[in-house]
């Protein structure tokens, strides 16, 4: 059976907040952590061709203050760009129903300097949630440590509808066999950025090495 996030011979993956809600209640195990607003917004540029999905990649932008992303148009007549994890950390029921005109314009602004052919008037901007992790890594363990050897957890920390696949093949060779041959050590429930009260949460990658990518 599941409920939420938490997993019991079975699998499923799931915003952290529901997950601590239904664990909290179940077993006693709480997850930290931290629910944001997101938002992306559409513009309508007028250089169509060049922003397909056949001409225009996926892409991220990391700043010391933002992280930004984008996508080519599909499935629309719009070009999409959003910043991760920069809206206010709320309760999931208190989503707002109106888009923040500020990171609407830090956006623009973006664009202006860096894909000035992609910018034209906005189309529409849609809002969200984005649910972390302190530490932004998937949570894909047995809660063993806390005396439930049989109760597994997984969450995606927000950003890990890609790898959905491979996490119920990762929980199905831990619920029946009790071990997994993926190294999924780094998402331990009993990491520091989950127990330590004092861990500075690092939403933007500021704890990760730097290195320059081989092209």
């Amino acid at each position: 059976a599941y409920n939420k996030g938490y997993l019991s011979r079975s699998s499923r993956d799931s915003y952290c907040w529901w997950m601590d809600q239904s664990s909290t209640v179940i077993v006693g195990y709480q997850v930290t952590s931290h629910c944001h607003t997101r938002q992306a917004t559409f513009v309508a540029t007028p250089n169509l061709k060049d922003f397909t999905k056949e001409r225009f990649p996926v892409w991220s932008f990391l700043t010391p203050k933002y992280h930004f992303y984008g996508f080519p148009m599909h499935g629309n007549t719009g070009v999409k760009i959003g910043m991760s994890a920069s809206g206010p950390t709320i309760h999931p029921d208190q989503l707002p129903s109106t888009p923040d005109p500020k990171r609407e314009k830090t956006c623009l602004e973006f664009m202006n300097k860096r894909m000035p052919k992609a910018v034209g008037p906005i189309l529409y901007t849609k809002t969200c949630l984005y649910d972390m992790t302190p530490d932004r890594k998937y949570i894909i363990d047995s809660l063993a440590t806390k005396g439930y050897p049989q109760i597994y957890v997984c969450s995606g920390a927000g950003h890990a509808y890609k790898f959905v696949g491979l996490f119920g093949k990762i929980l199905s060779e831990m619920v029946i066999d009790g071990r997994t041959k993926y190294p999924i050590g780094p998402f331990r429930v009993d990491r520091d950025a989950l127990t330590d009260k004092n861990f500075e949460p690092d939403f933007h990658f500021k704890n990760i090495p730097k290195s320059k990518a081989k092209l």
